[in-house]
């Protein structure tokens, strides 16, 4: 979580950003309904389909009993953390029948402007674009089970359908990462089984914007936050200060730099850098820590990775010359 990357000055004292190349993981929720049913195995099926012959009822009434039962189950009994699930991003049911909506299962993050959504990078083999198309081939783990519901994240990383990791660039990359990266994820989100109100949560904009707060409805996939890992480390707000003795800290930078922003007025529209220096002493929101802040091995292992992958969160970072804009990713 503490190798990150960052805005540079150049000679003209704007910002630039280095080219980004990390893989994506997700998380999708599930009801226990749907862990029950891709886990039952044939000859239950065999025997619920003689039982509602023998009975004279048909096998969707059987199924409804069957089902009844399983919703009264303690699924924190039956599935644990690290456990592998079989979860079909592109399936409509138990039996594998194919989303027949097969532009939801598709997504291209476009290069975009200061005002329109995008990745920031630019290039002629991609077509301005990144392109991801769900896949049944994933393997999932279970992160999280509570309440009745079972949180899996992806076993590897996401890439584009080219086989490249997700790319961002510059002053847009820090506006939108959080919600490109909420866009690609929720592709994943409308298999059997997953709960569409877990779309993810994003925030866009820069640090003299009105900053703007959305959630992606009617998915059950999102993307990975900083704030998933802090809640299994049992990090909360109040160790930020401790992690760094310098978090929140306002008297970075002394002087105005540049800095990323949606207003077209303040910034360049294809770029969205800020024309003029015009923000200083931000508060300092940079903190980080190790693995071993995960006490639990197996949750220790799902998160971190010796591949770097993104999480949905931004902060900014202070020094007395400059303001550096940053998002993050994980790795071991």
């Amino acid at each position: 979580m503490d190798k990150i990357k960052k805005f540079k000055e150049n000679e003209k004292g704007s910002i630039t950003m280095t080219v980004l190349f990390v893989m994506i993981f997700m998380l999708v929720v599930i009801g226990a309904t749907y862990f029950s049913i891709s886990n039952k195995s044939m000859d239950q099926n065999n025997k619920i389909k003689k039982i509602s012959q023998e009975y004279n009822v048909t096998d969707e009434d059987m199924e409804q009993e069957y089902q009844k039962l399983i919703n009264k189950l303690d699924i924190e009994n039956y599935v644990k953390v690290g456990d592998y699930v079989n979860y079909n991003p592109i399936a409509s049911d138990k039996n594998g029948t194919p989303i027949e909506n097969k532009e939801s299962l598709s997504y291209t993050s476009p290069t975009g402007t200061a005002m329109q959504h995008g990745n920031g990078y630019t290039s002629e083999e991609l077509g301005g674009g990144q392109t991801f198309t769900a896949s049944g081939d994933i393997k999932w783990k279970v992160l999280n089970v509570e309440n009745g519901t079972i949180e899996l994240i992806s076993e590897e990383g996401i890439n584009t359908d080219m086989g490249t990791p997700f790319t961002i660039r510059g002053a847009r990359g820090y506006l939108y990462i959080e919600q490109e990266l909420n866009e690609i994820c929720k592709i994943y989100g409308y298999g059997y089984g997953a709960d569409l109100e877990k779309g993810g949560t994003y925030t866009i904009g820069g640090p003299l914007d009105e900053l703007i707060t959305k959630k992606i409805e009617g998915t059950g996939a999102r993307s990975v936050t900083i704030e998933d890992i802090n809640k299994k480390a049992g990090i909360t707000e109040k160790d930020y200060q401790i992690l760094n003795p310098e978090y929140g800290n306002k008297s970075n930078p002394p002087m105005d730099v540049y800095y990323p922003t949606m207003d077209t007025n303040k910034g360049y529209e294809e770029t969205g850098i800020s024309k003029s220096p015009g923000v200083k002493n931000l508060e300092k929101a940079y903190y980080s820590y190790d693995k071993s802040k995960v006490v639990d091995e197996t949750v220790q292992n799902i998160l971190f990775r010796d591949t770097s992958y993104w999480l949905a969160s931004r902060y900014v970072d202070t020094s007395d010359a400059r303001s550096i804009f940053l998002f993050i990713h994980s790795s071991s």
